[in-house]
C-alpha cells in the first residue's frame, strides 16, 4: 500500500472514530435532556356529590410541583358519563379520584397506583364516596356531654377542635349538660364528665382514629372520650384531680434554684394545681413541715390532694420523691435537677 493510500486509510478511520464518539456523546446528551424535560401529562379530577369530602388539594399540588408539564386539566362529575368510563377502566372505588395519564413512567407521585395506561388515586381516608353504595363514608355525630358547674372540670373542647383541623366529616354535634343526659349516660356507660360520645365509624380516619383510641373507650358503632383530671365522677358526685401544692423556700440561701421550676414539669404531666401555698423554712409553718415530713434539702415542694385521679403519676413520682403515711408527696432527689443549686439542712 503507498504512503498516501497509508495516510487516507488513518484518516478515515479516525474520522470514523470521531464520528461515533459525537454520535455516542450526542445521544448522552439527548438522553440526559430528554431525562430533564417536563413529562407532559392529562391531569382528571373525579369529583364526588361529597361537598365535604377530601378534594385532594395537596395531591394535585404534589403533581405540578414535580416536573410536569400539564396538556389538560379538568374535572368531572360523579354521574356524568366520563366518569362512570373512568370508574369502570380504572377500578375505582372511592372518590373523588385523580388520574395521570401521559408520560407517566418519568414520575414518582406519592400515594399513586399504576392501573392501565394511568396513575390513579383514590381518596386515602374518610370522609370519602364510596362508589358501589353511592354513600358518603365517615360521617358521624356528637354528643357533647357538658358539666358546665364543674368549673375546674377539663375542657373537652380541644377534642372537638380536634376532630375539626382533622378533618372528620361531623354531620351533626349535639350539647347537652350533664344533669339532663341519663339517658346517654346510661346507654354509653359514662362514668365520668364532661365526656363526648362519637356516634359513627371512625375507624376509616387512619391517623385520626388511632389518636382516638388512645383517650377513648370503644364500642360498636361509636367511642367515648371522657377527659383527663379533673373530672366529676358520677358515682359520688365528687370532684377527682384537685391538687394543692406548697413551695418550701429558705430565703438565706440566694443561689438556690427557684422553686417554682418544678410548675412546668407538673404542667408537663397534666396535674392540675388548685392552690397554691410558699413558706420558708424559718417561718412557723415552714419549720413545722420540715420536722413533719423530716425534710433534710430545700427549696422542695409538697403535693396533696387527690393524685390518685392521674394514672401514673405514682410511677413517675417513686424516682423523684416520696409518699408519706398520710398522703402527702414530697420531692426529694435534688440530683434530678441538674445540678441547681439545693441547700442540705443539718
Amino acid at each position: 500500500m503507498k504512503t498516501s493510500d497509508m495516510i487516507l486509510v488513518g484518516v478515515l478511520s479516525l474520522l470514523i472514530i470521531s464520528v461515533a464518539n459525537f454520535t455516542l456523546i450526542t445521544n448522552k446528551y439527548l438522553d440526559s435532556s430528554n431525562s430533564n424535560n417536563p413529562a407532559s401529562i392529562t391531569l382528571t379530577l373525579l369529583k364526588s356529590n361529597c361537598d365535604k369530602c377530601e378534594i385532594l388539594g395537596d395531591f394535585i399540588s404534589q403533581i405540578k410541583g414535580s416536573n410536569v408539564k400539564v396538556k389538560t386539566e379538568n374535572s368531572e362529575d360523579f354521574g356524568s358519563l366520563a366518569s362512570k368510563n373512568y370508574i369502570s377502566k380504572y377500578g375505582i372505588k372511592k372518590l373523588p379520584a385523580i388520574i395521570v395519564k401521559g408520560k407517566t413512567d418519568q414520575l414518582n407521585l406519592t400515594g399513586f397506583t399504576k392501573k392501565n395506561d394511568a396513575l390513579v388515586l383514590e381518596t386515602p381516608t374518610a370522609p370519602y364516596f364510596d362508589v358501589a353504595s353511592e354513600s358518603v363514608v365517615g360521617k358521624v355525630n356528637i354528643i357533647n356531654i357538658k358539666a358546665t358547674s364543674c368549673t375546674d372540670c377539663s375542657d373537652l373542647g380541644v377534642a372537638i377542635n380536634f376532630l375539626d383541623q382533622n378533618g372528620v366529616y361531623v354531620e351533626n354535634t349535639q350539647n347537652v349538660e350533664y344533669e339532663d343526659a341519663s339517658n346517654y349516660i346510661s346507654q354509653y356507660g359514662i362514668e365520668n364528665v364532661p365526656a363526648i360520645v362519637i356516634v359513627g365509624d371512625m375507624t376509616s380516619y387512619g391517623a385520626v382514629y388511632q389518636t382516638l383510641q388512645k383517650v377513648s373507650k370503644e364500642s360498636d358503632g361509636y367511642m367515648v372520650i371522657q377527659p383527663a383530671a379533673p373530672y366529676l365522677e358520677l358515682s359520688n358526685n365528687k370532684i377527682r384531680g384537685l391538687v394543692d401544692i406548697t413551695y418550701l423556700n429558705d430565703s438565706s440561701c440566694t443561689d438556690c434554684y427557684d422553686v417554682k421550676i418544678h410548675d412546668g414539669a407538673l404542667s408537663n404531666l397534666g396535674i392540675f394545681i388548685k392552690n397554691k401555698s410558699t413558706y420558708d423554712i424559718a417561718s412557723l409553718q415552714g419549720s413545722a413541715l420540715v420536722e413533719k415530713y423530716n425534710i433534710t434539702d430545700i427549696p422542695t415542694i409538697i403535693l396533696t390532694g387527690d393524685l390518685e385521679a392521674y394514672n401514673g403519676f405514682d410511677q413517675v413520682w417513686s424516682s423523684v420523691g416520696t409518699v408519706e403515711s398520710d398522703g402527702a408527696y414530697i420531692f426529694r432527689q435534688m440530683d434530678q435537677l441538674g445540678g441547681a443549686k439545693s441547700k442540705h439542712l443539718e
